[in-house]
């Protein structure tokens, strides 16, 4: 039989082990089972966070069978080549301009901007410039002096009676020795000549009252030919004229104001010149020249204001009309 200190001792053994079973059950159902090392994948899966913490020591997590396997993207290793622009690239870019880079000549920009490249321009053609020349002389009152061939031709200024051409980069020689050409041309008569320094002059006239003006400075030279109408003694030398040189055999020609008239080297042709006249005086003219004989091989037209008159008499004698814009030259001769 127990005694009453034992009996004590054995209820207190017999609490403890009521106390301790139901410590373990109650742990059991509240323990997480991620921390389980029994728990099964599926578990585990369950309780992965959507983004894995950064921490280097933590382990990555198995993915479950039924997730893809996300293909890692490889990063491009560093280089120092240039990316590609859109002007290297872009096929419809499409650079209309057809000028090379050799032929761009760079354009100061204001406040040293970078400069922006312009095409440069092809220089003028010097055989055009030449021909035009040649072209121009003819064509003008610059046909009775000789022509100028140095220098840069630049055009001519066209006055009622009087032309002049223009020219660059000429040197005093070239003036001085055209000067000559000029003298030996027959243009000495009341010359005027002034050279001083970089600046050279002439004037003259012929023994038909044509006259030629040469100025020139610092590279440019000008050069001008025609007449200057003077009403004084006018009477007499168109008396002279008609009666006395090749225009003797034609007609007197009566209208517009006369302007100078000239004479060829051999005296075999003269030629007389009017302004102020007008297009009726022309076919006037024209009809006494038919009856006074010229009428052999006849060639005549009437364009734009160009009249234009040209036969031979019996006895081989010629008349040539040119009309254009109030000025009429009547050349005749045999």
């Amino acid at each position: 039989m127990l005694k009453k200190p034992d009996l004590k001792r054995l209820c207190l053994c017999a609490a403890a082990v009521i106390v301790m079973t139901a410590f373990s059950a109650c742990t059991h159902k509240t323990k997480d089972p991620a921390d389980d090392a029994t728990a099964t994948p599926t578990q585990q899966t369950a309780n992965i966070s959507a983004t894995p913490a950064g921490s280097a020591g933590s382990a990555t997590p198995t993915p479950a069978d039924d997730t893809p396997t996300p293909t890692p993207v490889e990063t491009p290793a560093p280089t120092e080549e240039p990316l590609p622009t859109l002007m290297e690239t872009d096929p419809d870019d499409d650079d209309s301009s057809s000028v090379a880079g050799s032929d761009l000549k760079p354009t100061p920009g204001p406040g040293d901007e970078p400069a922006t490249p312009t095409p440069t321009k092809a220089p003028a053609d010097g055989a055009e410039t030449d021909a035009q020349r040649s072209s121009d002389w003819q064509e003008t009152f610059l046909v009775w002096i000789p022509e100028f061939t140095g220098g840069m031709y630049h055009g001519y200024e066209a006055e009622e009676t009087f032309d002049r051409a223009s020219f660059a980069g000429v040197d005093s020689d070239e003036v001085l020795a055209y000067i000559t050409e000029l003298e030996e041309a027959g243009f000495t008569v009341a010359a005027k000549s002034d050279a001083h320094a970089s600046r050279i002059a002439y004037s003259a006239m012929n023994a038909d009252n044509w006259a030629v003006e040469v100025d020139y400075g610092e590279g440019f030279l000008k050069v001008g030919s025609g007449y200057y109408p003077d009403a004084s003694g006018t009477a007499e030398r168109l008396e002279h004229i008609w009666t006395v040189t090749a225009l003797a055999e034609l007609p007197r020609f009566e209208s517009g104001n006369f302007a100078s008239d000239g004479e060829s080297s051999d005296g075999s042709a003269h030629h007389a010149i009017f302004e102020d006249v007008t297009e009726d005086d022309v076919r006037a003219y024209m009809l006494l020249v038919a009856q006074a004989g010229y009428t052999v091989d006849a060639d005549e037209g009437d364009s734009d204001g160009f009249i234009w008159y040209s036969a031979e008499n019996a006895d081989g004698g010629f008349c040539d009309l040119t009309y254009y814009d109030g000025i009429l030259k009547i050349e005749g001769g045999r």
